[in-house]
């Protein structure tokens, strides 16, 4: 049983080869909170790099907080990577 939650993880977290470990949304959480904070390069870089992520973080109750938090929309907006929404993410 242990062996098979560890490989449900691990696939978890590599969607398409792309490594999707949270951490890559930190540079974004300035920006996630206040709509009025400018989106890092960081945080665009990550964001498009990591597109396939997009719905395994947005189905995870962890980071899915983040895309609905003020900023979301405008961190969308800036960086040019449009958000999923439930009915996007199978």
């Amino acid at each position: 049983m242990a062996l098979l939650v560890a490989v449900l993880l691990a696939r978890a977290s590599l969607v398409k080869g792309v490594d999707c470990n949270p951490s890559f949304l930190d540079p974004c959480v300035p920006a996630f909170k206040d709509p009025k904070a400018q989106a890092t390069d960081a945080c665009c870089d990550n964001l498009e790099e990591k597109k396939p992520c997009l719905c395994v973080w947005y189905m995870d109750p962890e980071t899915s907080r983040y895309f609905k938090m003020p900023g979301a929309d405008h961190v969308s907006a800036s960086c040019g990577v449009e958000f999923p929404y439930r009915k996007t993410c199978h």
